[in-house]
């Protein structure tokens, strides 16, 4: 329920598009939580070209103490979407489920908001959830190998396993939210370390929501690769700067490593000062790794392309008379 003169304890964040075969499930999954505190549903709708908007009219017409639906006369795009909605949570807490997703424990937002409320420590705390692949029968678990009940930053870098749909979070650890996230490729990786970087995060190793996956849903093309490897090392450089190097022991790995691959990829696009450029903002960030990951192989591919390409100047400078 959402009241004009006091905020609600929880926002929940959703953001759609063209998930008219899905929204109505996550709506209900939202609508059935049992809570003896106000709450609201913030829909972010992205202007779908399916009947998504006229679903989330409908549910909005139904509960208008309950939804409120943020319409968008163009696509905006994920990020810009998120923002948008974001900023229009007025909750104490941020609970997150995207309109292809949806909560399956009418009690899932009374337990975490109860540990919040109880643990002032804690930044988030988050749950298991079943996942679907979109075109394959079977539910499978989320995959996550982690065990414990609590987690940290540290934690996060290299084992990504928090389901974004199980997220409930502070939002004054996230408000306001820092000026680059706009440009990340994705939004659930930046976002967690963002929180955690203000406080740890809780397990609850209980099953309360479905994830969907869409098998197909991430190409391997190469320019998007290329694309997404250089947005991820933006965005933890970005990250080291926005906690004030406190954590750069532990990203630097992870920065020196997509170093690396934006310098294998200045050599295959035969740019190779900006290579070894690249190559050696890596060996002075973390040297052990370099020697581990620019194996013989590349290193020879690289030899390869250097000799070809004197061996072509030479031939030039020999065709007009130039001595080498």
């Amino acid at each position: 329920m959402v009241s004009l003169n006091n905020y609600p304890m929880v926002s929940v964040l959703m953001i759609t598009y063209n998930h008219e075969l899905y929204i109505a499930q996550a709506i209900e999954g939202v609508l059935m939580q049992k809570v003896d505190f106000e709450m609201e549903l913030v829909i972010g709708e992205d202007c779908s070209n399916d009947s998504t908007r006229a679903i989330c009219e409908n549910y909005a017409s139904q509960y208008p103490d309950k939804i409120r639906l943020l319409p968008s006369d163009r696509n905006q795009g994920m990020m810009p979407n998120f923002l948008r909605t974001l900023d229009s949570c007025h909750g104490k807490y941020i609970a997150m489920c995207e309109g292809d997703d949806y909560w399956t424990d009418p009690l899932k937002l009374k337990k975490q908001v109860d540990f919040l409320e109880n643990n002032s420590d804690f930044s988030l705390c988050i749950h298991d959830v079943i996942t679907i692949y979109e075109g394959v029968p079977k539910e499978n678990p989320f995959s996550c190998n982690w065990t414990k009940s609590t987690f940290t930053f540290s934690d996060v870098i290299d084992n990504h396993f928090i389901p974004t749909l199980s997220i409930v979070s502070r939002r004054n650890h996230i408000i306001p939210i820092p000026h680059w996230f706009v440009n990340c490729i994705v939004g659930d990786i930046p976002l967690e370390l963002i929180l955690l970087s203000k406080g740890d995060g809780f397990y609850f190793h209980e099953t309360m929501g479905v994830k969907r996956k869409n098998i197909d849903g991430i190409t391997a093309d190469k320019e998007r690769l290329k694309k997404r490897v250089r947005s991820f090392y933006d965005m933890y450089k970005n990250i080291n700067c926005f906690t004030e190097k406190k954590y750069y022991k532990n990203l630097k790995p992870k920065i020196a490593s997509y170093e690396r691959k934006i310098a294998i990829t200045r050599f295959e696009q035969r740019k190779i000062i900006l290579g070894l450029i690249y190559v050696l903002k890596s060996f002075i960030r973390d040297p052990v790794q370099v020697h581990k990951n620019l194996n013989l192989n590349k290193l020879r591919f690289v030899s390869k392309i250097i000799f070809k390409r004197e061996k072509v100047i030479n031939q030039k400078d020999k065709e007009r008379g130039i001595a080498s």
